[in-house]
């Protein structure tokens, strides 16, 4: 999580610090938000907090990180975070869709 928001600070180089693209807590101004969701690609899935980000970045949105304490997951991931293998995979995705564009992964 910690690389991938280092490459989304060197792909928008000065318009934001984010330290996690991992946490799915999301506050946006209805206006911000109307004009974002279009632009999302739908098939997007597990990577999409970093799609997200990035789309808002692109657009000239503003992303400011606020820190969250997170505690013991209580009950079973159905995320990225279930195994190192599948954390690995959902980052190399995101990494991948930062790069390369987003609609390359719903192919």
């Amino acid at each position: 999580n910690i690389f991938v928001g280092k490459l989304l600070e060197a792909k928008h180089l000065g318009r934001s610090t984010i330290t996690d693209v991992g946490t799915t807590y999301k506050l946006c101004h209805k206006s911000a938000l109307t004009h974002l969701l279009p632009l999302l690609c739908p098939s997007v899935n597990l990577e999409f907090n970093a799609h997200f980000l990035d789309c808002a970045l692109g657009h000239g949105f503003t992303v400011v990180e606020c820190p969250i304490t997170f505690h013991e997951r209580v009950g079973v991931s159905k995320g990225g975070n279930r195994s190192d293998l599948r954390a690995l995979k959902v980052g190399g995705r995101m990494m991948i869709g930062i790069i390369f564009g987003w609609r390359w992964l719903a192919r």
